[in-house]
């Protein structure tokens, strides 16, 4: 627990994961910060890679993840993550964080 909190771990989720434990993981890791989120702007959003092959989880993902401001792009499985990851570094636009389901 104590690794997981020196590295800014807020949750953890096992697959198949459902969707309300997916929804409170995101939630909370977005929520995590050392600022109140009620006192937070919306002024930080970052760019982000959901790599998830549920469809289901994929839409409440992004639903979740867009109404706090964020960019989502999906990749389906793992293999189209890495091709996406390696296309964004190539344009020198890498993803602020990738989500893995």
């Amino acid at each position: 627990v104590k690794w997981c909190l020196d590295n800014s771990i807020s949750s953890e989720v096992t697959t198949p994961v459902n969707a309300q434990d997916l929804a409170s993981a995101l939630i909370s890791a977005l929520e995590s910060s050392t600022v109140s989120p009620a006192a937070a702007t919306n002024e930080l959003t970052f760019d982000i890679l959901l790599a998830e092959d549920n469809l289901v989880n994929q839409k409440l993902a992004v639903k979740i993840l867009e109404k706090y401001g964020h960019t989502v792009e999906i990749a389906e499985n793992g293999s189209l993550a890495v091709d996406a990851f390696k296309a964004r570094v190539q344009r020198n636009r890498p993803f602020d964080i990738i989500l893995v389901g």
